[in-house]
């Protein structure tokens, strides 16, 4: 189409534009020097505009998207978790929503059952989050569908009523920018105070001062990081206030606080990030190699389950390192060989089990808090270990690349992908397969309880394993008929707790 601007790609989000005569009878300014028709689309996928239903065409101004831009670059580039937690224990919630465009409906499924005050204080949180998330608000006066975007490390999380995508963070972005910039050349030259009011602030968008940055990043009041925050921490962030920052990177602090807050005391919060700032960044040159192939292998999983997807990672790093299929392996020792500092601490609470650092500024760190639910026993700690050795090959070049909280405030989808990694690391399902059939047959029909927790027995002693982890691993080798399932119902906590 003649004059035609495009921004982004074919395969991920892709914006065109052609500029228009305003309506008939509009008021010069910036309403009619920035009217235009846009199309939206994410790969093949048309949301806005050309080829949509006629009611879904965008012919509007684009001045209010600009301002729209200005308000939300910093919510855009920092925030990346939810305003309202899933799950926290005693809500109603079961799991997190399916991805951000189902946000809403997800929230409100519960305001039937919670009290009256309770979801208005959600309905007002969630507004707040809309407002600088969903891209149709960029329309004042217009309705187009929602399009809602969230980060998610080194990718951005993208959602619609009926489907979702995870595209390059710095390419969202950068698309976003494009547009952006266009809409501001076309109203420079104009002289009335919403137009130069909005280029100024455009020119300033990626000069995001320290504490709001921190705010953002951590999820936290600002009185509450200057209260946390370590001085020297603080100091190093505020030098940058005055600098362009196009890097939208979040210090491991920034991330570590996010996930920590609201399941532990701030002493122990304070404590946290303290031992992290005090942590150097060290070189894990063959950890780094390691990482990288690990992730071509998770990008020919496609879109698996998360817990099958760590199972396969688990088993192709043995295979990567040469380890024979039952060979009993110390994720305590492969960490240290691989360079990642190891730090016992003790916490106020049992929550969080370990937190974990590990961008450019700092680690990586595991800090293993000594009386964490599951650490605090040997079984526990070999887990939560290999859990975050999962976390180190699979997540830091996509949605981890800073930090991770075990026990704390992270995508469970994430969770779980690093729970069955840890899972298949230190007991591989082919190896419950292949010792139960030699114990007990291919039909194991009369087989006494006191037989299996012979068994399990003697899987726990050998690897290290809790009866936790040892009974899923059992039900997911399929060798128990149902006839015998319910024998594991006593050692299986939680559906959601497979690593303890």
């Amino acid at each position: 189409m003649a004059g035609e601007l495009i921004f982004g790609d074919q395969e991920g989000l892709r914006i065109s534009l052609v500029w228009l005569p305003a309506p008939e009878g509009s008021v010069p300014g910036p309403v009619q020097e920035t009217w235009g028709s846009l199309a939206l689309s994410i790969g093949e996928k048309i949301i806005w505009g050309d080829d949509a239903p006629v009611d879904e065409q965008v012919e509007w101004n684009w001045i209010d998207f600009l301002e729209f831009m200005i308000a939300a670059w910093p919510y855009l580039s920092y925030e990346e978790t939810y305003p309202i937690s899933f799950p926290i224990e005693g809500d109603p919630y079961e799991e997190d929503p399916p991805h951000p465009g189902h946000l809403r409906v997800k929230v409100e499924q519960s305001w039937d059952t919670i009290p009256e005050d309770q979801s208005i204080d959600e309905d007002e949180a969630l507004r707040d989050f809309e407002v600088v998330h969903d891209l149709a608000e960029g329309f004042w006066g217009a309705w187009v569908p929602s399009v809602t975007l969230l980060r998610q490390g080194k990718e951005m999380w993208v959602g619609t009523d009926d489907e979702e995508w995870r595209l390059p963070f710095i390419k969202v972005m950068t698309t976003l920018e494009q547009f952006a910039d266009a809409i501001a050349q076309r109203v420079e030259k104009l002289t009335d105070g919403r137009s130069r009011s909005a280029v100024e602030r455009w020119r300033r968008h990626h000069v995001i001062e320290a504490k709001q940055r921190l705010r953002i990043a951590a999820g936290m009041t600002e009185s509450r990081v200057t209260a946390l925050w370590p001085a020297s921490e603080m100091a190093r962030e505020m030098a940058n206030d005055n600098v362009t920052d196009t890097k939208f990177d979040a210090s491991e602090l920034a991330v570590a606080a996010r996930m920590m807050d609201g399941v532990m005391a701030d002493g122990d919060v304070a404590m946290l990030l303290r031992y992290i700032a005090e942590t150097p960044h060290v070189k894990t040159p063959a950890l780094d190699a390691l990482a990288a192939r690990c992730d071509k292998e998770l990008t020919k999983l496609g879109s698996v389950e998360p817990y099958v997807a760590g199972n396969s990672i688990a088993q192709w790093l043995r295979k990567e390192l040469s380890y024979a299929e039952d060979a009993v392996l110390d994720p305590e020792l492969m960490l240290s060989n691989w360079g990642v500092r190891l730090m016992d601490i003790e916490l106020s609470g049992r929550r969080v089990d370990a937190v974990a650092a590990w961008g450019p500024g700092h680690g990586p760190v595991i800090l293993v808090n000594k009386l964490g639910k599951r650490v605090s026993r040997p079984a526990g700690r070999r887990s939560s270990l290999a859990h975050e050795l999962g976390h180190l090959l699979m997540d830091r070049r996509r949605r981890l690349p800073a930090a991770e909280v075990l026990g704390g405030r992270v995508n469970h989808a994430i969770e779980a992908r690093a729970n069955g990694f840890a899972a298949e690391l230190i007991l591989p399902v082919a190896v419950v397969r292949t010792t139960f059939i030699q114990r007990f047959g291919d039909r194991p029909d009369d087989m006494p309880p006191s037989d299996l927790e012979d068994y399990m027995r003697s899987l726990s002693e050998r690897y290290g394993a809790s009866f936790e982890v040892v009974s899923w691993r059992i039900g997911h080798a399929g060798v128990l008929g149902r006839q015998h399932g319910h024998l594991l119902n006593k050692y299986q906590k939680s559906i959601n707790d497979r690593i303890d």
